[in-house]
């Protein structure tokens, strides 16, 4: 009777362990709906789960194409919770393992993004903004880069006086 338990289990679990992505993104699509039912306050329990499931996919296939978008989902659910490290680790896995991802560019600015204004390092910000500015001058990231370099370091009466200039010019 043990024995026939103990199959039962090991089963059971060989089972939910050999699951497909597409039956992995059939269960992620029932959470979105749960989480994103405009009836529905913001869930942190379903938050929390959608990020994992997020990561435990792109973890269990890597290769699929969904693998970075849902890794850049789960880092928007981080910041959200205000789980930041969270989220610049996996925007970091994005940039480490899908260079050619469709979102790269913006990626790339939010890490210096969450550095600046999230995590309040104002140094790795400056090496990240420096990064997408020198990399990608011509895109609109690379562009915003540039901006927040010239701010990055102004007291708050220096931003106002440095806005109220720009602003005067126009």
């Amino acid at each position: 009777m043990r024995s026939r338990n103990f199959l039962i289990v090991i089963l059971l679990l060989g089972s939910m362990a050999c699951t497909t992505a597409a039956e992995r993104i059939g269960q992620i699509e029932q959470l979105e709906i749960a989480m994103f039912d405009k009836d529905k306050k913001f869930d942190e329990d379903i938050a929390r789960d959608l990020m994992g499931d997020y990561e435990q996919f792109a973890e269990e296939f890597p290769e699929h194409e969904m693998a970075p978008e849902f890794l850049d989902r789960a880092a928007n659910i981080a910041r959200q919770l205000k789980e930041y490290e969270r989220g610049l680790e996996n925007y970091q896995t994005i940039v480490v393992r899908y260079p050619d991802f469709e979102k790269i560019i913006e990626t790339k600015f939010l890490i210096a993004f969450m550095y600046d204004v999230e995590l309040k390092n104002k140094e790795k910000a400056e090496e990240k903004y420096k990064a997408v500015a020198e990399q990608y001058p011509d895109h609109v990231f690379g562009k915003n880069a540039k901006d927040r370099l010239v701010t990055l370091h102004m007291s708050d009466e220096e931003l106002i006086e440095f806005f109220n200039q720009k602003n005067s010019r126009q």
